[in-house]
């Protein structure tokens, strides 16, 4: 398990956060006072990448 998606799923609990897309490979997430929890790169496999175009072949 990768290092962001462990502190995703540590971040699931009843505390309410927003997931704030910095750039194409960046993302932050915001605790409810503006506070920066983590931030990590997020780098889209191929076949995400189809698929958000719309040509995803399967």
């Amino acid at each position: 398990m990768k290092n962001r998606k462990a502190k995703r799923l540590f971040l699931q609990r009843p505390v309410r956060v927003v997931e704030l897309v910095i750039s194409n490979h960046k993302i932050a997430v915001l605790h409810p006072f503006g506070q920066v929890a983590f931030a990590a790169k997020r780098k889209p496999t191929a076949s995400q990448n189809r698929r958000k175009k719309g040509y995803a072949v399967r």
